[in-house]
Formats: C-alpha cells, structure tokens, sequence
C-alpha cells in the first residue's frame, strides 16, 4: 500500500495546465459550452423540474417494477424514485433488496427502512400514520433503521449524530409504547431537523412514558436497540431511505396513504372493514392483473376509478451501444422499456458496425447508449407518459440522453488509467467519494493520474454560486488552493474536511494544521485573487462536459460513473477499464456492509 504521502500526491495538478489540457481533450467532440443559465441546471428552482421529469421517466419515475434510480437524479440531493405527487430516495434504493420475514397470515406484514430524518422516509411515515389508525389491527408493521454500527458502541449515519439520536430514541419509543410510538414519530417529523431535540416535547403531548423512554435513550439500551435494528437492516440489503416490504415483496407503488392502504387491502383480500369503497385504481401500477396487456387507471382516486387494459402496440427499438465501455449499462433502460411497451421488439447493435453508426447519423445522435424507437411507439398507450422523454427525429424517436443518463461519446480519445472526479465541496456524497478515494489512491498509488475538479457556477465577476451557498464556494477556493501550492498535502486536507464538511469553516485551520498546510498562506490564496483565477479555470472542466452532479467520475477520459460509490466499486471499474492495475485482486470497502455510502446518490442533476 502507498505512504500517506503517495495518495495526496495524486491530487496534484495544475489548474491553469492540467485543467486547461483535460477540458480540451473533451472540446472538439463534447458540446459546446451551453449559457450560464442553461449549463447550471443542477440549481434549486422550478427550472429544475423539467429535468427531473425526463430523468424519472426511465428511472422507475412511473413506479414500475424493476430497478430504482441510481443517483444523480435529484431533487435537493437526491433523486426520483416516483410516487405520483411526491417523489425521492436518498440512495439507489430497493435494488437487489429481499425481505428475510415471512408473512404468516391473519395480517399483512408491512416492513420500513429509513434514516429518521431522511425527508423521503419521513414522508412515508407520514402517510403511513393514518394507514395505522384505521386498519393497524391487520398490519404487523416495523421499522428499522439504515445506518452504520462502528462496533464500539458508536454509529454513523447519513445525516449525522443527531440522525443517530433520533434512530435510538425513537426505537426506544417503540419499545416502551408500542401503541403510541408512531404518533411521536410523526409529530419529530413536523420539523425533522429538530431531530432528536424535539422527542420529549412530542412524547409529552402524545402521552408517551417519557422517563422510560429517557432511561433507554441515553443508556446502553438505545445503543443495543439501534445495533439490533441495523443488522436486520443489513440482512436485507437496505440502502435506500425509504425502503419498504410488503408481505416479503418489495412495495413500489406510489407512497400516499390512499396507495398504501389499497395494496394492504389487497394483500388482505379486501377482508376488512376499512378496505370498502377505495377506489379500484390510484395509477397504472395499480393495473396489473392482466399482465398481456396494457393497464390503465381511469380517474385515478376517484370513486368511479377503474382499470382497463388494451393490447400492446408493437414497437421496434434498437439500442445502440459500444463494447469498448466498460459502464454503458443498458440493463436498467431495457427493462422499464419493456415494462412501459409489452409489445416492443429489441434489436441490439454495437457501434462498430456500420449500420448503427447510419442510423446514429439519421437521427443526430452522438452519445451512447442509444435508445431509438421506430414511429409506432407514438400510438402506444403510455406514448403520453413519456412524450417528454423523447425526441422526436424524422420518422423515429430515441431517448433523450438526459433522460437515459447516457454520456459516452466513442469519439473522444481514451486515456488509460486516468480517473476525474467532480464534487461540490459540501455535498454529502461528494464528500462520501472523497473518503471512498482515499482507499482507491492508497490501493493504486501512482499507477493512476487521478484529478479533483469542482461543480459550481461561475458569474464572470469574480464571484461564484454553488448549490450549498457561499461556505461551499469558499471551501472550492480553498482546496483549489491547497492543490495548486501544496499538491502534496492537499488530498489529506481534502478528506478531512470531507469527513466533517458541514462544519467546513470552523475546522479548515485545523485540517490544514494536521496536513501540515500553511494555513496563512491558504488563506491568502483563497481570499485573493489567485484563489479566484484558479476556481474559475477549474470550473471550465465541469461546464464544458456538462456535467452538474456531485460526485461524478471520469474514468480513461471516456466512461463516466454517477453518484457515490464504495472504494471497492471505484476500484473495480478502474480495474474493468484498466485490467492491468496491480492490486486489482484486493477487496476494498463496501459500502453495504461496512460503510454508511449511499450507492448511487449525488447533489444536483
């Protein structure tokens, strides 16, 4: 394994040359620069919404079976994982999730995963409540929690200590109250960034046992309650917040009380009271019963709400992909297509050979995976749903790129064992790829060229905007800072203030001092000028690929990886692009297991 000193060297570049030369390599056959207000779509905003609609079409955006979205699909952090009013996940999600509880009859067995202030697991808690109060007789409902035991008696969460306080005494809630716990959960959630502060109050008002609960909180109870609830969290393969079963089968229909109740009743039969009178259908993923057909919810909610089926139009579609990438995935677009269009007929071409480069020519395209429909989807039943989706070229359709989260050009000239990787200095998950890079350099060492570049948004006055505020755009100064005068050192700063990155400006002398940076002439650099010059010629990298989601990776100057990762999963798509690395036979972290890295997830869009 490398020194210390071996892994902060790989940060090291020139921002004026190394920078400059990475953002030319893509130029010629990237697209231009977009303007300033187009090129930063990843800002909060009703602009953003647009964007969110094409990506959570073919990212499960329509609650079909199958895989969820995988990062950087995101509102506020993270991204859609489709419920028809409300959507979001903080990570990949249910994936390769399976319940190990077996639904024993009489009631149906309704299982959450969360973070207690995730807001997309709050949100199902939410609508889950009033669920409870109507039929709770019938449902064997339990939550657990996702998180990391440090097996000291100590835990890391997504959000932080108090996410890990609220995990424990809202455990300890369910334990001493079985029958009023969730009426405090509920109640911590009405402001979940309160979390864990607000628990006595809402137990109080709720007329839960406070001491008993106090008692287990703050002694070793609590810690054995959490360690418990994240083992079976682990057993089932939890990532996401929220992840839910539903008798044993991962639920994802939409998540407002009204879907969660049919899917109970129809787990029960319909053999109980309050499963009366609810309307047939609240979506199309409601309408399955006739799985050769087409199902559609008619006035979703309503009373007269009812599903009907159509035969399915046949459609060819032709994926267009190249062998030579080692991450162009059509395995998740394939599937939702063909849950979207049963009728659809899949032909796959590699770029190679000259009829796809032909059909790529006729419709315009130049990036890959290709998704290219021929006219008849357009008559397809679900052809509305995902309109926005596509774009509409001649007497074909193909999958907008944004929306397929296709981004390999083959032109672009391959650099072998060369690895970017693009942040927004305060963002969870770039923070989670920082530390996950950590392991990479140490493992690899001088074998790869690995650069750290920034997401923000330039305003041409010398000033810039980034998506967590001004203490983010003063981080970015500072570690572009760090790596142009003390390129050795650097990448030890940089993981420090990633391991604490919301607490940024109050521990940056401290890091600098423990990577032996001179912190006064960081701060000259930062807060001057040059810090400025450099920001700004580093920025160029990131807005002239287009790329606006933090943590975004680069690898061999071609293929590129969203959303955090694990150190082992950098590793293997290095080594999968790169097979003659030595150390490629090491086993590094991986997040499920040992780590809290939310796989898949990222800042922006």
């Amino acid at each position: 394994m490398a020194k210390k000193k071996g892994h902060s060297s790989h940060s090291k570049r020139t921002h004026k040359k190394a920078g400059a030369k990475s953002a030319a390599q893509h130029k010629k056959t990237h697209h231009k620069a977009k303007k300033k207000e187009e090129n930063h779509l990843w800002k909060i905003g009703l602009g953003i919404a647009g964007v969110i609609i094409l990506i959570g079409l073919f990212t499960n955006g329509f609650n079909f079976k199958g895989e969820t979205a995988t990062g950087n699909q995101g509102v506020t952090e993270q991204g859609a994982q489709g419920t028809t009013a409300q959507a979001g996940a903080e990570t990949k999600g249910q994936e390769g999730t399976t319940s190990k509880t077996e639904y024993q009859g009489g009631k149906a067995k309704l299982e959450f995963y969360v973070m207690s202030q995730c807001p997309y697991g709050t949100q199902v808690e939410n609508a889950i409540k009033p669920v409870l109060d109507r039929m709770g007789d019938a449902v064997d409902f339990e939550i657990n929690y996702i998180a990391n035991d440090n097996g000291d008696g100590t835990f890391k969460s997504l959000h932080g200590e108090n996410e890990v306080k609220g995990d424990i005494v809202q455990l300890c809630a369910m334990k001493y109250n079985p029958d009023k716990y969730m009426d405090m959960i509920v109640c911590m959630n009405e402001n979940a960034r309160a979390i864990p502060d607000n628990w006595e109050q809402c137990a109080k008002d709720n007329g839960l046992d406070v001491e008993k609960i106090r008692a287990c909180y703050e002694g070793e109870e609590g810690k054995q309650l959490l360690a418990e609830s994240i083992k079976k969290s682990q057993e089932v393969n939890a990532r996401g917040s929220p992840t839910m079963f539903l008798n044993g089968k991962p639920y994802q229909s939409n998540r407002d009380s009204l879907s969660f109740q049919r899917a109970i009743c129809n787990e029960l039969g319909g053999q109980h009271e309050a499963c009366q009178n609810i309307p047939e259908c609240g979506s199309d993923a409601d309408c399955t019963a006739n799985p050769d057909k087409i199902g559609k919810c008619i006035n979703p909610n309503q009373e007269d709400a009812k599903c009907e089926y159509v035969d399915p139009v046949k459609i060819q579609f032709t994926v267009i992909n190249d062998k030579t990438c080692a991450t162009c995935d059509t395995t998740r677009i394939v599937q939702v297509t063909k849950q979207l269009f049963p009728g659809v007929e899949i032909e796959y071409k590699d770029y190679s050979d000259p009829e796809a480069k032909a059909l790529l020519e006729e419709v315009g395209l130049k990036i890959l995976p290709a998704y290219i429909f021929d006219s008849n989807v357009a008559n397809a039943a679900r052809y509305p749903q995902v309109a926005n989706a596509l774009v509409k070229a001649g007497d074909k359709y193909y999958i907008a790129p944004a929306a397929a989260g296709s981004n390999y050009n083959p032109e672009i000239p391959e650099v072998p064992k060369k690895l970017d990787l693009y942040v927004m200095s305060q963002c969870p998950f770039g923070s989670q790829a920082v530390q996950s890079m950590q392991e990479v350099l140490d493992l690899f060492g001088d074998q790869i060229d690995f650069n750290l570049h920034y997401i923000a948004n330039d305003n041409g006055d010398g000033t810039f905007q980034s998506l967590h505020g001004q203490p983010e755009v003063e981080e970015d100064l500072r570690q572009v800072c760090a790596m142009e005068k003390f390129p050795d050192k650097a990448f030890d700063y940089i993981v420090c203030i990633a391991k604490d990155y919301r607490n940024a400006p109050n521990i940056w002398e401290q890091c600098a001092d423990e990577a032996g940076i001179d912190k006064e002439a960081l701060r000259e650099c930062a807060e001057g000028e040059e810090g400025k010059q450099l920001l700004s010629e580093d920025l160029k990298n990131a807005n002239e690929l287009g790329i606006g989601s933090s943590p975004t990776f680069i690898i061999n100057n071609k293929n590129r990886m969203s959303g955090a990762q694990p150190a082992d999963t950098i590793k293997s798509a290095l080594c999968q692009a790169n097979p003659d690395l030595e150390g490629c036979d090491q086993t590094l972290t991986q997040g499920s297991q040992t780590t809290t890295t939310t796989q898949g997830a990222g800042c922006g869009v």
